[in-house]
């Protein structure tokens, strides 16, 4: 379960930080000065990107732990897509308020939002289409990890949305807002991405430690069944 709560935590947070940054991006993209508006696009994307990146680490974990550790079922499937299709509302409600603007940006901020909540809903599916219903450990600490992330990611929309204001004021470059919204929420950033790492190189060891037994049982005796060596479930 805990490894669930991480992925939809994470993509939660994911989808609204972009919501921000790109309502925000969107908005100014008409309202700054033309020869700004270059520089806004610019770190909105990079500003997304960080949000996008460790949603993405996040639905790895909850992937991992259908496949490795076979966990699955109907409540651990509400646990990752109840909060990343949250998240995903969230996150469109705040692209589409504003009025007018940047039609190029609100799409791209729009598709990647919807891109975290279909992630979500996918991991959901296949917890219960393919998990063998076995709880995976560390609840608290994964939690734990996954609030983490969702605040950096918050966070990012929150600061990145002031350091395009900057941006529209030709009060900084864009590089140097992105490096000061960056800034402060950087430890917590790097602490959601490290405990997301954490957990998914965890499981890809094991995955690995069960192939390579697997492979070298076939060497010792050929023809014998892979259902007996890997782990892929009763």
């Amino acid at each position: 379960m805990g490894a669930f709560l991480l992925t939809g935590l994470t993509l939660a947070g994911a989808a609204v930080g972009l919501g921000r940054v790109f309502a925000v991006a969107s908005r100014l993209g008409v309202t700054a000065s033309p020869h700004l508006a270059g520089g806004i696009r610019s770190a909105a994307i990079v500003l997304g990107a960080f949000c996008q990146g460790i949603g993405t680490f996040g639905d790895v974990a909850g992937l991992l732990a259908i496949f490795v550790d076979h966990a699955g079922e109907t409540t651990g499937a509400m646990v990752v897509a109840g909060p990343s299709v949250a998240g995903a509302v969230i996150g469109l409600v705040l692209v589409l308020r504003p009025d007018p603007a940047d039609h190029g940006l609100r799409g791209l901020g729009v598709a990647f939002i919807l891109g975290l909540g279909t992630l979500g809903i996918v991991v959901g599916i296949l917890a219960v289409m393919i998990g063998a219903g076995a709880a995976v450990g560390g609840v608290g600490v994964l939690t734990l990890a996954g609030i983490v992330a969702l605040i950096a990611c918050v966070s990012i929309g929150l600061r990145g949305g002031q350091a395009l204001e900057r941006v529209s004021r030709g009060g900084a470059p864009p590089n140097q807002a992105t490096a000061w919204a960056l800034k402060a929420v950087l430890p917590f950033y790097l602490v959601g991405v490290l405990a997301v790492l954490f957990r998914s190189g965890r499981r890809a060891r094991a995955l690995t430690s069960a192939s390579h037994s697997f492979y070298s049982s076939e060497i010792a005796a050929p023809g014998a069944s892979p259902l007996g060596s890997l782990p892929l479930g009763q």
